[in-house]
């Protein structure tokens, strides 16, 4: 499963970027029935069209503009990617569980939902490089990090089955920070995902500045002719 590749002067394996960008799976199954026989996809809002342009120089997928469609407000404000490959089916890496949970849902009340969760196959994680996990917290970053001062926020939206786990491991392990916290919350009955706060030493450093330099470098008209 190895798609290492050099991006900018940066060594990156394609496959475990997307992996960590990509989102842990608990979702009704009325939203998105039988995930395991489909490929992946992948759409980011028009305000982020900075990581639109990073996931694709890292990728390699082509993307486009949605159009508007019916009973769809927002359709038309995203980017989604194109002619992804048939290996990238989520049935190649994720394993799926079912659910049925009684929930509070706003506007109806409790009501029972029936879900499916993904969780990465014993296979993706066995005998992980260095390299694969550096990548995969690059695709975390991508989705969900930013930089303050010396400071490394990633602040997740959803609760996540197996990512923060993931994140803390390969954190740990290429190299300890001199700071890690990790911020769980609940806002009005309702779980959000979790807040990690880290301050990096300087090969986790240089790993997430160069997703902003390169973010930033992509805005501007030469990066862009370089997806070109």
């Amino acid at each position: 499963m190895l798609s290492v590749t050099a991006v900018q002067s940066q060594e990156l394996d394609k496959l475990y970027y997307i992996l960590g960008y990509d989102w842990d799976f608990s979702i009704p199954l009325s939203y998105e029935r039988d995930l395991k026989s489909r490929k992946m996809g992948f759409e980011i809002h028009q305000s982020n069209l900075s990581k639109v342009y990073r996931f694709s120089e890292v990728t390699g997928f082509k993307f486009k503009k949605r159009k508007p469609e019916k009973d769809c407000l927002n359709c038309h404000q995203f980017y989604e990617f194109i002619h992804i490959p048939s290996f990238y089916k989520y049935d190649n890496f994720y394993d799926f569980t079912q659910s049925r949970n009684k929930e509070t849902v706003y506007g109806l009340g409790e009501v029972e939902v029936e879900k499916q969760h993904g969780f990465f196959k014993p296979n993706v994680l066995k005998d992980i490089t260095q390299l694969q996990m550096k990548s995969f917290l690059a695709g975390a970053y991508l989705e969900a990090g930013s930089i303050k001062g010396d400071t490394i926020k990633f602040e997740f939206h959803q609760a996540l089955n197996q990512k923060l786990v993931l994140i803390k491991e390969y954190i740990n392990t290429i190299e300890s920070p001199k700071f890690f916290s990790v911020i769980h919350r609940e806002d009005e009955g309702d779980v959000h995902g979790p807040t990690l706060l880290l301050v990096p030493n300087k090969i986790l450093w240089d790993l997430f500045k160069n997703e902003e330099e390169r973010k930033k470098a992509l805005m501007s008209g030469n990066g862009l002719n370089a997806l070109k």
